[in-house]
């Protein structure tokens, strides 16, 4: 369970009702920080705007819109707009009222980066009446990583290793989910499922962006019902829901490529192995170790894509596998390099046996930049631990054949 305190800020119309006469005026209700920064009050009037759409409101529907997104002081909001009661043939379609839930950096990392613990249980507002309640703070608590029915999900898994492959890969433009919202709802629930924490808070999003004059530059990922919303959108990179085509190509990158292959697997408990370790590694907590995980080549990459220079803490003090993944990474000299900032006795293990700490050294040097391991070398060679390994290197050759 997570708990976490939230601030809160109304913005829409001043009357949701359909007697009024004319269109509603539009602006901030509520906002229960009274010290909010201009900046961040700016962001969050901009993302309460909200349109229904023509076909929408012919229809008499009322959508929910949903979003989350990161506001200039480095906090993130979490929203919700209710569309008000609209007149059959769109006669009015502007009454709505967005909130929106300011939650601390801190905050979200420690629910997981889940912003779904507040959608699913906030108390959101749907009338005017929440106004007051609007202006202090709200406290929710709820499970850190909400339960998904991963079976649920086994026909669309060929969607879902698509759609995680183009959301991970560094793109200029937001990526634009085509297709009906209860499918691309389910689908970005399990992204926030399968991506590690530090994925997910990048993973910014809005749902029903029917009617917007142009598309935010708050969400990497927005959802449109219809393809005709895109009409006047012309700079944009859209994923087709019925047929999983993207209308652009994209390069992938190691972690891409890992995430599609262990989706179209349905290999769960390898992605939540993955996603513990880094996890660990984030927070200097928990275990640090690559357990389950194989260290193949497309796992290394992805590591090493996702974790940086932090991947080094899943390798020190076992010689062992610093051979073992060096040996099988396509790229290894980074990495390679990445470990030889670290002391001897620190990347070896003090109990580690001699030959597992020669084979180490030695593939280490035939991976690292020259300038790298010679500067190592040069600073440790006296340190006792690798006394193994400089006995070897100082016999002659015809001495290591015995």
């Amino acid at each position: 369970m997570t708990a976490i305190i939230a601030h809160q800020h109304l913005y829409g119309s001043t009357s949701l009702s359909t007697s009024s006469a004319g269109s509603p005026s539009h602006g901030t209700l509520a906002c229960s920080d009274p010290a909010m920064d201009p900046a961040d009050l700016a962001v969050l009037e901009r993302a309460g705007e909200a349109t229904l759409s023509p076909a929408d409101a012919a229809l008499d529907l009322k959508p929910v819109r949903k979003t989350f997104f990161r506001l200039p002081s480095g906090r993130f909001a979490v929203g919700r707009t209710q569309f008000g009661d609209v007149a059959r043939g769109g006669a009015d379609s502007s009454r709505y009222i967005a909130h929106h839930l300011i939650v601390e950096n801190d905050a979200l990392l420690s629910s997981g980066g889940h912003p779904f613990v507040l959608l699913d249980i906030a108390d959101w507002a749907t009338s005017l009446e929440h106004v007051v309640r609007a202006a202090r703070p709200t406290w929710i608590q709820g499970p850190a990583d909400p339960e998904i029915l991963l079976s649920v999900l086994e026909p669309r898994r060929d969607l879902l290793s698509k759609l995680a492959a183009a959301v991970v890969t560094p793109r200029d433009l937001p990526l634009i989910l085509v297709g009906p919202e209860s499918v691309a709802m389910d689908l970005v629930r399990v992204l926030f499922r399968v991506l590690p924490v530090t994925r997910r808070m990048e993973l910014t999003f809005s749902s029903y962006c029917s009617g917007a004059g142009s598309l935010p530059d708050l969400f990497s990922l927005v959802m449109v019902p219809r393809a005709s919303d895109l009409a006047s959108r012309k700079a944009s990179l859209r994923f087709d829901l019925a047929t999983a085509d993207l209308s652009s190509r994209l390069l992938p990158t190691p972690y891409a490529r890992w995430l599609r292959h262990e989706l179209e697997a349905g290999r769960w408990e390898r992605i939540d192995t993955f996603n513990r370790t880094l996890e660990a590694l984030r927070t200097g907590s928990g275990e640090t170790s690559l357990g389950a995980l194989t260290p193949d080549r497309e796992t290394i990459a992805a590591i090493w894509e996702v974790a940086g220079l932090e991947t080094r803490r899943l390798l020190s003090g076992s010689p062992r596998r610093i051979a073992e993944v060096l040996a099988k990474a396509t790229a290894p000299r980074p990495l390679a390099d990445a470990l030889l900032a670290v002391p001897p006795e620190a990347l070896l293990g003090d109990q580690s046996p001699a030959d597992d700490i020669v084979a180490a050294l030695s593939v280490l040097k035939k991976a690292a930049s020259r300038r790298t391991w010679s500067r190592w070398w040069d600073r440790w060679k006296e340190a006792p631990i690798l006394a193994p390994y400089a006995s070897s290197v100082s016999r002659p050759w015809w001495r290591k054949l015995v």
